[in-house]
């Protein structure tokens, strides 16, 4: 007896998908929306750029006082808010506590 393969057709398109391995780069940008990321990197570079060189560096000095705490906090609210309504809830409840956190900060 032979080992051979019978011959059976191959079928080009097979209808077996590969195995969803979680999150990958196409899913995360269909995910979140453009609003998201530019508000959160508002939030981010303003952030940094409060805890880090302020106004030091004269090109970042428009920044500094463009994006006081409470200016901070419009964008982590707004992007909370639209993390929470893709159903983000871990990401959003951390936007939302850091809207708060400048908001008391500049209190």
């Amino acid at each position: 007896m032979s080992d051979a393969v019978p011959n059976v057709p191959i079928d080009p398109n097979p209808s077996i998908r590969p195995a969803d391995d979680g999150l990958n780069c196409r899913r995360f940008r269909s995910a979140v929306d453009p609003l998201v990321v530019f508000c959160l990197s508002i939030f981010s570079v303003g952030f940094v750029l409060r805890i880090t060189v302020r106004d030091g560096i004269p090109i970042l000095t428009v920044v500094y006082y463009a994006l006081p705490p409470s200016m901070l906090a419009l964008p982590a609210f707004l992007s909370g808010g639209l993390l929470l309504s893709k159903r983000w809830h871990k990401s959003a409840i951390a936007m939302i506590a850091a809207g708060l956190l400048c908001l008391m900060w500049w209190v």
